[in-house]
């Protein structure tokens, strides 16, 4: 019996080493100062960049994903709450609440493409890579509004259930899932 309680001993022991050098494993790298409310990150695998949408600060601080450093903050509209990229064509698409538009940056440049009018406060986005297109869902207009990729302008506008909180693309089979929060549904939009 002492042999069984040495051996379980043992076993704990080895146990609580291993916890203790796993929990160590984590460590914090750095810590960066980007705008106010920080509220949505993206990760641009294209250019190895890290977008941060800034709420209240109304900008999207770029981080260098090698080097973790800030390279510059770009001006949005208003409440900036969502990001989503679009390898394809090198941008970064971002959902501005308040200003009700989608903010579109160039991904080399680090500069302000266009503004996209999209229906009221804007709160997800996603990008369907197999039609190129961007959709944006407007929470205050029940609707998810549909962006060409390649000429960012408005292709059509899906009417949804109240209030579009959530976006999700499947790319086998082309469609896009809309999380409708008011009403408990989930709207299936055909992304062909």
């Amino acid at each position: 019996m002492g042999g069984l309680v040495n051996r379980s001993l043992v076993a704990v022991g080895i146990l609580a080493v291993l916890a203790v050098g796993a929990a160590q494993a984590q460590w914090v790298d750095t810590t960066l100062g980007v705008g106010t409310h920080p509220c949505a990150l993206l990760y641009d695998s294209v250019n190895s960049k890290v977008y941060c949408a800034n709420y209240t600060g109304s900008t999207v601080t770029v981080i260098d994903g090698a080097s973790n450093q800030v390279i510059t903050s770009v001006l949005t509209a208003s409440g900036p709450c969502a990001l989503c990229c679009n390898p394809q064509d090198n941008k970064v698409y971002c959902a501005d609440r308040i200003g009700g538009n989608v903010t579109v940056i160039d991904g080399a440049s680090n500069q302000v493409d266009t503004n996209v009018e999209v229906g009221v406060a804007p709160t997800a986005l996603c990008y369907n890579s197999k039609d190129n297109k961007v959709y944006s869902a407007d929470h205050q207009s029940n609707t998810v509004t549909v962006i060409d990729g390649a000429s960012n302008q408005v292709d059509t506008t899906v009417g949804t259930g109240t209030g579009p909180w959530a976006l999700c693309y499947n790319p086998q089979d082309d469609k896009v899932y809309c999380a409708n929060v008011d009403v408990d549904t989930v709207t299936v939009i055909d992304g062909a």
